[in-house]
């Protein structure tokens, strides 16, 4: 068999492979799924969870509402708050935390999109 007749003989067996295992893959691909698979997150509503996947908590007391602002249909408070206990990493004595927030439907007042997992922070608090 000279050199031209492998090289051709070669190629048609790897196109044979190729075009078998793309038609199995077709057929295995119709057929119904017999697995289920899922893809879980932390469970973020749960304070544990939260504490062991952040890099700080601290217990804080809001001072002042420093900034409202609001930006391609969001809207954003800033408050000024000073540090009670740091729990987990380190605080400065002071500094400013932003949250997203919606009008609460009276001057100076703002609510969350989840007021029950995320309370807006308000001086004295």
């Amino acid at each position: 068999m000279n050199m031209h007749v492998k090289v051709w003989v070669g190629g048609c067996l790897a196109a044979a492979v190729a075009a078998a295992g793309a038609a199995w893959f077709t057929i295995a691909a119709q057929e119904p799924a017999t697995a289920t698979h899922a893809v879980c997150g932390p469970d973020l509503g749960r304070d544990d969870v939260v504490a062991a996947r952040s890099q700080a908590v601290a217990v804080v007391e809001a001072v002042e509402n420093t900034r409202y602002r609001e930006d391609g249909g969001s809207a954003y408070l800033t408050t000024r708050v000073k540090t009670l206990e740091a729990l987990k990493g380190e605080f400065g004595a002071v500094l400013d935390v932003t949250q997203g927030v919606k009008n609460g439907g009276a001057p100076g007042r703002y609510v969350t999109e989840d007021p029950d997992r995320y309370a807006v922070l308000e001086p004295g608090r």
